[in-house]
């Protein structure tokens, strides 16, 4: 049935519309936090669209047919680069998998609310002695936003972490917890089109050196084909968290241990040039304040050992360049003594821990 002019103006014009919704909304999703409201208007306009292009299509098959015979080779152009970029984001292949995780990082970084924390479990199966620990993040847990692209797109910065326990010999036993960029060196590049794994071997130096793992490259920081264990690893919380883990049982006096550490942090001590001929600090540029070492002694541990709120002690920090394992005197620093407010410890938990609890400790 022939199509008026009056009703082909009205179908572009529908078109338009709902093209310009559905790349808002799509920016939207990618920049923001998941939005009851922006999906409806994503999903109702996309099916809309894809009704209006099949009745469009419907009216118009013959001069489509005419125009895709004569047009071939933008055809076959436009099919070609469409399943490149289809096949490239199933398969988590570059530069495809940077723009995602952009994505995943500032919709984490606008996701933080007071008084949110998150629930972590690592190594539910083992056998051992349960421990709970919560970690309530400080004043500047979070870094203040940076921008990007001419400041269109903002993003803020979180620690990254390692809890790990040693024997009364300082041998390393065990990883409690390590966060997901660090177990697999899957940190962003500046480019996000850049398919470059991005080394931080002065992210958590002293947790490194004592895991006492070396990667093929020479550094003790984990590859993405050499990653440290999943029973261990979870995102970086985006603000307070509580850990339930397993610590080893008879294996004498243990010693447990949290290494945090935040990317751009620099001060006036701790400055972008303090170090110029140091390729990790002023070279990669992200370094700023060291890692920061917290401790907690716990004794020997038997099935019926209860330590209630026992509070981590801040004990020194690790190499500005991850170039050892060693615990450096505190020294400058500013900010980075507030990324963690208090850090509290329990053996055998009886009951979740109330997060009042940090609260009367701190």
């Amino acid at each position: 049935m022939p199509v008026s002019p009056k009703t082909r103006t009205l179908i572009s014009l529908a078109l338009v519309i709902g093209i310009t919704a559905m790349l808002v909304t799509s920016l939207m999703m990618y920049l923001m936090p998941y939005d009851r409201t922006t999906a409806a208007v994503h999903t109702i306009f996309g099916i809309s669209l894809l009704a209006l292009i099949g009745f469009h299509g419907r009216n118009n098959l013959a001069a489509l047919g005419s125009y895709f015979i004569q047009g071939r080779r933008w055809l076959w152009t436009n099919l070609a680069g469409g399943t490149v970029i289809l096949l490239g984001t199933l398969l988590w292949l570059p530069p495809f998998s940077s723009i995602i995780e952009t994505g995943e990082n500032i919709r984490r970084s606008n996701s933080i609310e007071a008084g949110r924390y998150d629930l972590i479990a690592t190594h539910q199966r083992d056998a051992g002695v349960p421990v709970r620990i919560l970690v309530r993040a400080g004043a500047h847990y979070t870094s203040q936003p940076i921008e990007v692209f001419g400041g269109l797109i903002t993003f803020v910065t979180v620690p990254q972490m390692a809890l790990w326990v040693e024997d009364g010999e300082g041998r390393f036993l065990k990883t409690l917890y390590l966060t997901s960029k660090a177990a697999d060196s899957s940190y962003q590049s500046v480019d996000i089109f850049s398919d470059e794994i991005v080394r931080r071997p002065e992210a958590l130096p002293i947790w490194s050196h004592r895991r006492g793992v070396r990667a093929a490259d020479g550094l003790f920081m984990p590859l993405p084909d050499q990653p440290a264990g999943d029973a261990t690893t979870a995102a970086t919380p985006v603000a307070d968290y509580e850990l339930s883990s397993v610590l080893p049982e008879g294996a004498g006096e243990l010693t447990l241990y949290m290494e945090v550490n935040r990317s751009f942090d620099f001060n006036e001590f701790w400055h972008r040039d303090k170090f110029p001929d140091d390729p990790v600090y002023t070279g990669g540029g992200n370094s700023g304040q060291p890692s920061l070492l917290y401790s907690l002694r716990l004794g020997a541990l038997g099935g019926e050992t209860l330590h209630r709120f026992a509070r981590m002690d801040l004990i020194g920090r690790g190499h500005h360049s991850g170039a050892d394992g060693e615990v450096y005197p505190l020294e400058g620093f500013s900010t980075a003594l507030q990324l963690i407010s208090v850090a509290l410890v329990e053996i055998n938990p009886p009951a979740p821990m109330p997060l009042a609890a940090a609260d009367r400790a701190n």
